[in-house]
């Protein structure tokens, strides 16, 4: 977020002690303190960090959850599953390799 401020507006080197006057120097503009004070609270990076933090926790959930759907689609398109006891058999199977019972 930093980078666009960059530049848009040239940064003048900051020579007092507290936020107040790093706001003062550098944006002036009431528009424009919002932005600053939010900034100065989050420390710059947070924002991005916390994006950043998102961003890997969708990735994640993504990952695991098409690793989850395709599994479910192989095991239904190589096995049955028999009604009597609930085994998976592989679809060649003409009983169930557990209780026998006719996978047809």
């Amino acid at each position: 977020m930093l980078g666009c401020f960059k530049q848009c507006v040239e940064i003048p080197k900051f020579t007092g002690d507290s936020s107040e006057q790093f706001l003062e120097q550098w944006w002036p503009q009431s528009c424009f303190r919002a932005v600053a004070s939010d900034m100065l609270a989050l420390g710059f990076g947070a924002k991005q960090a916390m994006a950043d933090t998102l961003l890997s926790i969708a990735l994640l959930v993504g990952i695991l959850g098409l690793s989850a759907v395709f599994t479910e689609w192989f095991a239904r398109k190589m096995y049955n599953r028999c009604g009597q006891c609930g085994a998976l058999n592989a679809k060649r199977r003409a009983c169930c390799r557990i209780c026998q019972h006719s996978m047809q």
